[in-house]
């Protein structure tokens, strides 16, 4: 992960941060905002199941601050409760030279599942 993204070794790394609020997320994600859309619709899904967590306020918080952001969460008001299976192209020069296409999965520990665990998978072409 740290190779790919060398923003999760920072402290409180969070991926539901990075992808709407992170300038490398937009250079990163290739059509990021339809990316960045699925990211808020989990925003919107994540209080039904952790009605008592304020960090998922102040996380759509940050992200609605931005004006990019927020004009995504007024255009489209999904809700999606994981990205599991979901494929997307990464502009990652410093690990390929070419857009790498990688597949989400998402693990849910049974006994944690505030805890989402995602694995990229790169796709063979």
């Amino acid at each position: 992960m740290a190779r790919w993204f060398p923003w999760a070794l920072e402290p409180g790394a969070n991926l539901m941060r990075w992808v709407p609020t992170a300038t490398a997320a937009r250079e990163q994600i290739v059509e990021w905002p339809r990316r960045a859309a699925q990211y808020l619709a989990l925003l919107r899904f994540a209080p039904v199941t952790r009605p008592d967590d304020a960090g998922l306020g102040a996380l759509r918080d940050a992200a609605l601050d931005d004006r990019v952001c927020r004009d995504l969460w007024d255009q489209s008001p999904k809700v999606l409760a994981h990205r599991h299976g979901h494929r997307y192209e990464l502009r990652l020069p410093h690990v390929c030279p070419e857009t790498l296409t990688v597949t989400s999965q998402v693990l849910l520990p049974a006994d944690r599942q505030e805890l989402r665990h995602v694995l990229l998978l790169p796709v063979n072409r």
